[in-house]
């Protein structure tokens, strides 16, 4: 059977003249049909969307939670500073608000303090707070996620 002239029409569709069979009332149109197809491909689609959006919030949330992880890869010199310019800094790198006892602004310590190097702010938070510690008698102790307490403790020994 032949449906162009000269053109053998081949395997399932022997006995049909077209290709597509239709299938279902005359009413409903295949375009309907295939609608749902492309509707469930979408839902596919928005479903995995979804999941990346949220996994990739999630993660933005977790990283940003973890601030104390930043590593700093400048060299730190403080050569004859005064205990209010590493309070400034120490600040500025800890991201909490200082508490500061009236006797500290009075300390005329000069600090000496170099870090070189690849290191993690925590790391740095916690060197200079062992260098007011021993060149000025200078106490930093967290109050709560974001305050510390800076005191002065005369009755410490002074390194020189």
């Amino acid at each position: 059977m032949t449906m162009w002239p000269n053109q053998p029409v081949a395997g399932a569709n022997a006995y049909w003249r077209c290709q597509f069979r239709d299938r279902g009332s005359r009413r409903e149109s295949a375009a309907a049909q295939l609608f749902l197809l492309g509707h469930i491909h979408t839902t596919l689609i928005m479903k995995r969307t979804l999941i990346l959006l949220l996994t990739s919030l999630f993660l933005t949330l977790y990283s940003s939670s973890a601030d104390d992880t930043k590593s700093v890869t400048n060299i730190i010199d403080f050569q004859g500073a005064s205990p209010s310019l590493i309070l400034t800094f120490y600040q500025k790198l800890s991201g909490c608000e200082l508490v500061i006892d009236s006797r500290v602004k009075t300390v005329d310590s000069q600090i000496v303090l170099r870090i070189v190097g690849e290191q993690m702010s925590q790391e740095v938070l916690k060197q200079i707070r062992e260098a007011l510690l021993k060149q000025a008698r200078i106490v930093i102790t967290r109050l709560d996620d974001k305050r510390e307490s800076v005191t002065f403790n005369d009755a410490l020994p002074l390194a020189k």
